[in-house]
């Protein structure tokens, strides 16, 4: 379980989620193993599988982090400065006729895009897959645009199943609520 342990900056607040993951992980083989329902191939499985998705979560984050400075930027904030100074350049966003564009056209716009992220990282969040825990001969789904702010489309067993809202009997739900708590032996 020491592999659960994925030191990063906080950005994106994927270390709690990647725990989580791990011990889930961790768990469910274990339990087939000790009940002699699996060889030792399976926790082997366990560090191929969640090894690069504690590497990808953790390099996220940390490129979130270097990212955060360009909202700072963009606003004029400066390292050490005054508070007074902070909420002066700030207030200059709100001046009548005026538009800061301290680092080149549309530099906060692009502080903000970069944010997104931090913020809605789904492909980093939601993207993975237990191989070991099932197969399948599914078709291969296209790839998105952007594998790390986006949760590529997929039809493979042990992928998350995505969020969607649904509507049965004339009440929403979420696609989430149909799949249950449903595991599939190995």
């Amino acid at each position: 379980m020491g592999d659960a342990v994925h030191r990063h900056p906080p950005t994106n607040g994927l270390g709690l989620n990647m725990s989580i993951a791990d011990a889930d992980n961790l768990a469910w083989k274990l339990a087939l193993a000790l009940d002699g329902r699996a060889g030792p191939g399976l926790l082997e499985s366990y560090t191929a599988e969640r090894q690069p998705v504690g590497a990808a979560g953790v390099r996220r984050a940390i490129t979130s982090l270097q990212e955060g400075a360009a909202i700072d930027q963009a606003l004029g904030y400066q390292p050490g400065q005054a508070e007074q100074d902070g909420w002066k350049a700030l207030r200059v966003l709100f001046e009548p006729g005026r538009r800061r564009r301290p680092s080149g056209a549309g530099a906060l716009r692009a502080a903000i895009e970069l944010s997104h992220y931090q913020f809605n990282a789904h492909g980093v969040e939601l993207g993975t897959a237990t191989a070991a825990r099932y197969s399948s001969t599914r078709r291969r789904i296209p790839q998105a645009d952007d594998p790390e702010l986006h949760l590529p489309a997929h039809d493979k067993a042990g992928r998350r199943v995505p969020h969607a809202r649904l509507e049965r009997d004339g009440q929403a739900i979420s696609s989430l609520d149909l799949a249950g708590g449903m595991r599939l032996p190995c």
